[in-house]
């Protein structure tokens, strides 16, 4: 095999194996919710992604989600939560507050409406 050959194939190996770690084995951001006044509360910078990507909150207890926008891509442009029937446009370069009360305990995927960029909603009893 020739030197370039092999240097295209160590090249190869080396770009999959990237792709695999940031695609499959990164670590998520989690973050909890701040209790406050009676309402959890938690900021959500929204750019090119969700962060932090996995959000932790209590069951039954007032949650605010605050997703600061800081692009205009069309892409963010709307949130989607559907197991609590929120579909929320999100303003681009503000902060968009988004309320509700997480009835149900689990894991809920969270989601731009092109289904492109995902969090993540763990909700403890």
């Amino acid at each position: 095999m020739s030197p370039d050959k092999i240097i295209v194939l160590i090249g190869g190996i080396g770009l999959i194996g990237f792709i695999v770690w940031y695609f499959l084995m990164r670590p998520e951001e989690k973050e909890e919710a701040r209790t406050e006044e009676g309402a959890q509360e938690i900021k959500i910078l929204v750019e090119r992604g969700y962060a932090p990507e996995t959000i932790i909150a209590k069951k039954g207890i007032l949650l605010k989600l605050m997703f600061e926008r800081k692009e205009e891509d069309s892409c963010s442009e709307r949130l989607l939560i559907p197991e609590f029937k929120i579909n929320q446009f999100l303003t681009p370069n503000a902060v968009t507050e988004i309320s509700f009360v997480p009835d149900k305990a689990g894991e809920f995927e969270f989601r731009c409406g092109m289904g492109m960029l995902h969090g993540k909603l763990i909700v403890k009893s």
